[in-house]
């Protein structure tokens, strides 16, 4: 389940960011980045392998002036089986005057150490950045290649629409009804770096019924 939702958020990611494209070169800037939030680093994807191969990591950073740290959920997609998904992994590092960004993290279980290395871009929140990204130790390597950061928002949204019986694969018979659902993202992270986002689903009928309920007299006003 883990993994599918990696390999739908490696593609969310990459029309955010952009796939391929080389390191660029930030401006100067006095003051340091605040880069504290959500992340998600990966390295490139081939598209044309399914499933992708690669290496991701999905947490949260904290920024203290040019110091950053944070907790990730590590996967390695190109050996998960040997090397394991969802490997929580501390990272630290810094922000330099020209807005590159270097994290290392502490070595897991298996010896394995992911490196990275970003060139951030943008002049607020959220930010984005292109470099590279390594993971070395152990049987669990992957060599130094392209990778790409993006910073989210947390999400607060309502969605709307109208729900059927059965599936697209087999429809059902029956009344159909619309269903309201409300996701509202934590603002700070669990201890594992990632941002629960809780959601809550209404539809017409419930809508209807707490109407009705909340305009009938109660028996005390009788």
């Amino acid at each position: 389940m883990h993994a599918k939702a990696f390999f739908v958020l490696f593609g969310a990611s990459m029309i955010l960011v952009g796939c391929g494209s080389p390191p660029t070169t930030s401006t100067s800037n006095s003051a340091p980045l605040d880069l504290t939030g959500n992340w998600q680093i990966q390295s490139n994807v081939i598209s044309n392998i399914v499933p992708p191969v690669g290496v991701l990591l999905l947490g949260a950073l904290q920024s203290t002036g040019n110091q950053v740290a944070g907790t990730f959920r590590f996967a390695n997609l190109a050996q998960p089986t040997q090397c394991g998904l969802d490997q929580v992994v501390t990272i630290t590092g810094a922000v330099d005057s020209k807005n590159n960004l270097t994290l290392a993290s502490a070595a897991m279980p298996n010896g394995t150490t992911v490196k990275v290395l970003l060139a951030i871009t943008g002049s607020q929140q959220p930010y984005a950045g292109n470099g590279s990204i390594e993971v070395d130790g152990s049987t669990c390597t992957f060599p130094s290649t392209g990778a790409i950061g993006q910073q989210f928002q947390n999400i607060a949204r309502t969605f709307t629409g109208t729900l059927t019986p059965g599936t697209l694969v087999s429809p059902g018979t029956g009344p159909s009804a619309t269903a309201s659902l409300t996701l509202a993202q934590s603002l700070n992270p669990q201890s594992d770096g990632q941002f629960p986002a809780p959601a809550h689903s209404t539809t017409q009928s419930e809508r209807a019924q707490a109407a009705s309920l909340s305009a009938e007299p109660s028996a005390a006003s009788a």
